[in-house]
């Protein structure tokens, strides 16, 4: 016999709160559930103490595998008395199925593992959003992303939402005495970097190509909510959500290439060197669609020379670096979407790297650290300030 168990997420009411007090409360649950998913398949994995205890109290007979499955629609996991938790090709018929929270409440022992391990990993969380945390802490998480990869995708969304109801107060001017809100805003936005590199991170990601195709929105991209807050590390996290998200993409990016916001051109071919660096049979289609598709934005100046450079930078970074050529320095200074001292877009560059490098290595180059609070305005006014006068288009 095998039995389906699923853990339950519970919504917390969150009546007479302003947006942003919603927001916050909302996501501290998203991540609270992140934490416990996480939590209890490191548990699963690493403890087989823990792992039998689980197995006895769901009532399974000795020898017996449990089928898991710890999302809403997720996927499915095998867990055995000697196989701590693998992949499952789905569920078989005639399985009856519970929730797991409920069965585990019974055993007080296993209520305080489950509660601390979860503690555990809320507090490398924690140590990630305050931009004190080692690589040890992405890792541990990233490690159970093929059990948790909705979960970290929800609360990055979730901080999208957030960052977008704040913003405002933060960009209406450029100099401010009071720099204090620019640490909470940089460090959400280092969170939304985090949390879609985690989601990412997952083996496979099917859900969200699943997910690409139902989509209304022709302009909604995954890449965009990361490429826009202008930094060279957010903009590699956004080619590797590209990824995430599958090569059909590209019929989604091409038509975006005539948008006529210079950040919405710079994420359309972020997306596809993206997306052709890992399928390299689409290269000249993508080289072709990026030249043919650009067009300056009317009543921009540089326009004509910002589609050169997004056009020359994708081929070079597709056909004239080889892999292991890229020497991509993440400088929170740098502006990835703006021509360096070698005439090339440092961000496109880096969308080809990022798209096939392992999750923890994009992690340790720049997912850690803060930048002075003044450079921390600079970078917001950077991307999020208003037409100057005289330039007649807008920013996104």
């Amino acid at each position: 016999m095998i039995i389906i168990i699923s853990i339950r997420r519970r919504a917390k009411n969150m009546d007479g709160r302003d947006s942003a007090q919603k927001l916050r409360a909302a996501r501290e649950n998203d991540l609270e559930v992140l934490a416990l998913y996480v939590g209890f398949a490191a548990g699963l994995r690493g403890d087989g103490g823990f792992r039998r205890r689980v197995l006895r109290q769901l009532g399974a007979r000795r020898g017996e595998a449990i089928v898991v499955r710890f999302e809403r629609d997720g996927s499915y996991f095998r867990l055995a008395p000697d196989t701590p938790l693998t992949a499952a090709p789905g569920a078989p018929a005639g399985v009856r199925s519970g929730s797991l929270a409920e069965s585990l409440a019974r055993d007080t022992v296993l209520v305080a593992w489950t509660r601390a391990r979860q503690v555990e990993t809320r507090d490398r969380l924690r140590r990630i959003e305050a931009l004190t945390s080692g690589q040890n802490d992405f890792a541990a998480i990233a490690a159970h992303a093929d059990v948790a990869s909705r979960s970290a995708y929800l609360a990055a969304a979730r901080t999208v939402m957030l960052v977008d109801e704040i913003r405002p107060g933060l960009t209406v001017r450029r100099a401010t005495a009071n720099l204090e809100p620019l640490t909470d805003y940089w460090r959400l936005a280092s969170s939304l970097g985090q949390l879609s590199l985690m989601a990412a991170s997952a083996p496979s990601t099917r859900w969200m190509r699943e997910m690409a195709i139902t989509l209304p929105s022709p302009e909604w991209t995954p890449s965009f909510s990361c490429v826009r807050e202008r930094t060279l590390w957010m903009t590699a996290v956004g080619a590797r959500m590209t990824v995430a998200f599958g090569p059909d993409l590209a019929d989604r990016y091409i038509p975006l290439l005539a948008r006529p916001t210079p950040m919405r051109m710079f994420d359309a071919v972020v997306g596809l060197v993206a997306i052709a660096a890992c399928e390299p049979a689409l290269e000249s289609e993508v080289l072709k669609a990026i030249r043919v598709g650009l067009r300056p934005p009317a009543g921009w100046a540089a326009g004509e020379a910002f589609v050169e450079c997004l056009s020359r930078s994708a081929d070079v970074a597709l056909r004239q670096r080889k892999p292991g050529q890229f020497e991509i320095a993440f400088d929170w200074s740098s502006d990835p979407a703006s021509p360096d001292e070698t005439g090339l877009i440092p961000g496109v560059l880096a969308a080809a790297w990022a798209a096939t490098v392992e999750p923890n290595e994009l992690h340790a180059l720049g997912g850690r650290g803060a930048p002075p609070k003044r450079l921390m305005a600079e970078t917001l006014w950077r991307a999020w300030s208003a037409p100057r006068s005289g330039r007649a288009v807008t920013v996104h």
